[in-house]
């Protein structure tokens, strides 16, 4: 099976796309994926402005081995 590399979460609106993770997520379920992404090593690999909002999307990706 393979592992998980990336998670792909809506901060809230205004946050910046910084640590820590789970505080700035927009709803509960991403600030959980966030937090077991932030245990796991996952760092910011993109951000991805919501258009015509104040929110972006946070890609965190997997440290590589």
């Amino acid at each position: 099976a393979r592992e998980v590399d990336a998670v792909v979460l809506l901060l809230a609106p205004g946050e910046p796309a910084a640590p820590p993770w789970p505080e700035r997520m927009q709803r509960t379920v991403d600030a959980r994926a966030a937090a077991q992404a932030a245990a796991l090593g996952f760092e910011r690999a993109a951000v991805l402005p919501l258009g015509g909002t104040s929110q972006s999307y946070v890609v965190l990706a997997a440290p590589r081995p």
